[in-house]
């Protein structure tokens, strides 16, 4: 209904006559009717940034955690935000591949173990390189990991225009999974070659193609 905290209420109550002023009103009349609320499933990203975005007056007040009919579950402080984001940023640091800065192995097979105990059927696409070590020889590992960044960037917009729920991993050298909800359009993995070929024949010529394997897997 309204929150309440401990600078908020001293601030009000101080002076010379703050505690008479409220001491017999409603206890609404001294709380804040609008403070930032979110949903249980709100994700720690998001909720970091709709934080930082109030006013700085408000900017480390608690935040209200509500379930899916808006009912009470608790309260994040920013201490607990920022010690999470924390946390998560390392996690990441230590699992992402340096180079594409996709999530590596362990996130890989978490994803799938996931999506193999949601009990909906999911699509997993695994890609590679044709002719990547032709491909280092001839311009060099400089631009063989421009190649592999790339790669990465052509698969990560694909899946963002397809607009459904999809993780990209990186699993090493030329090696790429994506794990997707759902069942997977097949002109969608040829519509992500032919982008691919696309930008590095602007590059390059082509000297290399995505090879990839798509295939719908069901519980």
């Amino acid at each position: 209904m309204g929150l309440i905290t401990r600078n908020d209420f001293a601030a009000k109550m101080g002076g010379a006559y703050g505690f008479h002023l409220f001491q017999s009103r409603p206890i609404e009349e001294v709380a804040k009717r609008n403070f930032l609320s979110v949903s249980h499933s709100c994700s720690v990203r998001l909720l970091s940034r709709l934080a930082m975005e109030r006013c700085p007056e408000d900017i480390y007040d608690p935040v209200a955690v509500v379930d899916a009919r808006g009912g009470y579950l608790g309260t994040v402080t920013m201490k607990q935000v920022i010690a999470r984001s924390a946390e998560i940023e390392v996690r990441q640091a230590l699992t992402c591949n340096p180079l594409s800065g996709l999530p590596g192995n362990q996130d890989i097979q978490r994803w799938i173990s996931c999506a193999q105990q949601g009990g909906g059927a999911f699509s997993l696409i695994y890609a590679d390189l044709d002719r990547f070590k032709e491909y280092n020889d001839t311009y060099g590992f400089v631009e063989g990991d421009e190649l592999i960044k790339l790669t990465a960037s052509v698969l990560q917009e694909g899946l963002i225009e397809l607009g459904c729920r999809a993780m990209v991993g990186h699993v090493g050298g030329d090696d790429f999974v994506a794990v997707i909800s759902g069942p997977l359009p097949e002109d969608y993995l040829d519509a992500i070659c032919r982008e691919f070929d696309r930008r590095i024949s602007e590059a390059h010529g082509q000297t290399t193609h995505l090879r990839r394997v798509g295939f719908p897997i069901c519980p």
